[in-house]
């Protein structure tokens, strides 16, 4: 589709600014996060967005900015459903704004770190200092969210949040979904390379640690889980929450396409590293082949997402004090010459 190569060209310039595994690598022997700064600083891309003395919490909030920016900067290229697609996509940083702002109403902690952390809300306009989660919840009346959240504002306090958040992060996924069934089947399956697979691989590592460490009921597992996955529908997410874990469910994930998610030794510590850099390098894949097609886009916002993922994996290092080589291991990206090493 000749339509979709200028902003293609656009996207390609953008990967080209991203930071090099050069920049990963001298970053991993750093030992503080202003060294991390004054690097994105002096040898980046990044640098304009970086205009200031930045602790962690500032750095990864200009991290934020820097992957909204991006993703606005593409919108005007698009109209109609993928536009649609976009701006449903950008709503993530609205999702992750609610969040924090129903995390901050629980412990009523921090109000000051709340301002200053937001991305696209305004505190000082959205809640008071009498706001409770139920009174937050009522001034979303107007907003898709209100209808996801309204049913958990009586809950328990100790599950409000869990409820709330996992619904929020369904709608998201869920709106993706049903903008994406409407383009034409050959784009909806090039979308789901990305889109669907992404989908899968957090229906799989959510059903089974919610069996496995949470010993959340079948009924509770399905109800969270996000439908519109490339290889597991709703019938087969249905079979999947009633398995037990070692004899049925982890056999049945390893005669799938996603078999390395449990092959090998310590399958919890590395199912999530192993999940991203799947789908990492799945995206660069579809990002290099589809450069007339809307794939392209949905290829570069998780792209995106994993840079600054990655970015963020090198500042939480340093709070570990990890070896260089342990804090490159700890990235999205590998450092041992094969996208296929998944360790």
């Amino acid at each position: 589709m000749g339509e979709f190569n200028a902003v293609s060209a656009k996207m390609s310039k953008m990967t080209s600014l991203f930071l090099t595994d050069k920049d990963y690598i001298n970053m991993s022997r750093f030992q503080t996060v202003s060294e991390i700064v004054n690097y994105i600083k002096e040898n980046t891309n990044l640098s304009t967005y970086f205009d200031g003395y930045e602790d962690s919490y500032e750095a990864e909030r200009k991290l934020d900015l820097y992957k909204l920016d991006l993703l606005t900067k593409l919108r005007h290229y698009y109209k109609g459903n993928y536009l649609n697609f976009v701006n449903a996509a950008i709503s993530e940083f609205e999702i992750d704004d609610i969040k924090r702002v129903l995390r901050f109403l629980k412990t009523k902690d921090g109000r000051r770190s709340l301002k200053e952390r937001l991305i696209v809300l305004n505190s000082d306009n959205l809640i008071d200092d009498n706001d409770t989660i139920k009174t937050f919840v009522e001034k979303l009346k107007d907003t898709k969210y209100y209808k996801v959240l309204r049913q958990y504002v009586d809950d328990a306090e100790d599950v409000v949040l869990f409820y709330m958040e996992m619904n929020l992060d369904k709608l998201y996924y869920q709106q993706l979904v049903e903008i994406s069934n409407t383009f034409s089947k050959s784009e909806k399956q090039k979308v789901d390379e990305v889109l669907g697979v992404k989908i899968d691989l957090l229906n799989i590592t959510w059903i089974y640690r919610g069996i496995k460490y949470y010993g959340l009921m079948p009924e509770e597992l399905l109800n969270f889980a996000v439908i519109g996955g490339k290889v597991f529908n709703f019938d087969k997410l249905r079979e999947m929450v009633y398995m037990d874990i070692e004899k049925e469910f982890v056999p049945y994930i390893l005669n799938s396409p996603y078999e390395f998610l449990f092959e090998g030794e310590s399958q919890d510590i590395y199912l999530d590293r192993r999940s991203s850099r799947f789908l990492y390098y799945k995206c660069r894949e579809v990002f290099k082949r589809d450069f007339s097609n809307f794939s392209k886009f949905v290829a570069f916002m998780y792209i995106l997402d994993f840079e600054v993922k990655d970015i963020r994996g090198i500042m939480e290092a340093i709070r570990f004090n990890l070896t260089p080589g342990e804090t490159l291991n700890y990235l999205v990206r590998s450092y041992k010459g094969s996208e296929y090493t998944w360790l």
